[in-house]
């Protein structure tokens, strides 16, 4: 049979023996394939897994899974959601390739395939960043260039797992936003990141209001005072038009424009967040 390309990091990870360019694609059974126990992604979206059920139903399993040998039997290196997948559609065979792996390069095989195909919530990413940074000894800098992302990147998806457990689970789940962690990791004080974060969900807080929260929170009464005229004194336009540069940007920007001229301020909550502005602003 003839080989296909792995996704994306996954050839520099996986050793061929000597002389072989292809890999072949076997037909495993799915129900005796055994799970990985290193699986890096603990939460799977049912909506996802519908679609590609439906997408599976449709075209057929285009990407194999990757699995080794076990005692004797066959165990999942990565693509478990494929493999959930196969199972509930009732399949009687899955594409698989059959390679040579340690229990320590098999997590950082899984951890690699998840992370280029963006299966991971943005907690699992960080988890799984901190995992290889601890297998490998690297240092974040070795691991961009590992994964081909920016360096920037990799230091704010650590960072939150800094945050409160609670917080952390919110952000899984899709409760709150990257652009709410970030305004939520430029708190410094625990109460006041706590009562930001309970205001989030209990307000229905976009990350503009919670940025003007952030700010008005350790303001004075006149100073807030002057903040609530100024964004009463913005046209709608206006207004519209810093909701789209914030999302953009990642992180708020204030338009104030009066006669033809003004001034656009873009806030910026770590030495990481202002080099990637700085980049998007130079084009390099």
């Amino acid at each position: 049979m003839s080989g296909r390309k792995l996704g994306r990091g996954l050839d520099a990870l996986i050793a061929q023996p000597s002389g072989m360019t292809e890999q072949l694609v076997l037909q495993l059974d799915p129900n005796k394939i055994l799970t990985n126990p290193s699986q890096p992604r603990k939460r799977f979206s049912l909506t996802e897994l519908e679609e590609l059920k439906a997408s599976i139903s449709k075209d057929g399993m285009l990407q194999p899974i990757l699995v080794r040998e076990r005692g004797g039997q066959h165990e999942l290196v990565a693509g478990e959601r494929r493999l959930r997948a196969a199972r509930d559609l009732g399949m009687r065979a899955v594409p698989a390739i059959l390679i040579e792996v340690s229990d320590d390069r098999m997590m950082e095989v899984a951890l690699v395939e998840n992370i280029h195909r963006e299966n991971l919530n943005p907690i699992e990413l960080a988890q799984a960043f901190r995992k290889l940074l601890q297998l490998k000894g690297w240092t974040q800098e070795d691991l961009a260039t590992s994964l081909n992302c920016s360096r920037p990147g990799v230091t704010n998806s650590l960072r939150l797992l800094d945050l409160p457990e609670d917080i952390q689970s919110a952000i899984a789940r899709g409760q709150v936003s990257m652009g709410h962690a970030k305004v939520l990791l430029s708190v410094e004080n625990a109460k006041e990141q706590r009562l930001l974060f309970e205001r989030i969900a209990e307000e229905k807080l976009s990350v503009r209001d919670l940025e003007e929260a952030r700010s008005e929170d350790g303001a004075s009464p006149a100073r807030r005072a002057v903040s609530k005229r100024k964004e009463k004194e913005t046209s709608p336009h206006l207004l519209n038009l810093e909701e789209e540069l914030t999302r953009v940007v990642g992180t708020r920007v204030r338009i104030r424009q009066r006669k033809g001229k003004g001034v656009i301020a873009i806030e910026f909550y770590s030495n990481e967040d202002f080099e990637k502005i700085r980049k998007m602003l130079v084009g390099k």
